[in-house]
C-alpha cells in the first residue's frame, strides 16, 4: 500500500461565543461590551 498524501496529528478546534445577560437594558450593553469565552 502507498502512504497517505496528507497526514494530520493533534488536530483540534475551538469555538468562541459571547456571554449574554438577560433583559432589555443588558441587550443594549451587550452590543458594545461583549464578553467572549472559548470552548474546545
Amino acid at each position: 500500500m502507498s502512504q497517505p498524501i496528507i497526514s494530520v496529528q493533534k488536530l483540534s478546534k475551538s469555538y468562541e461565543y459571547t456571554k449574554k445577560q438577560p433583559g432589555l437594558a443588558n441587550a443594549f450593553r451587550n452590543l458594545f461590551r461583549r464578553k467572549t469565552s472559548a470552548s474546545s
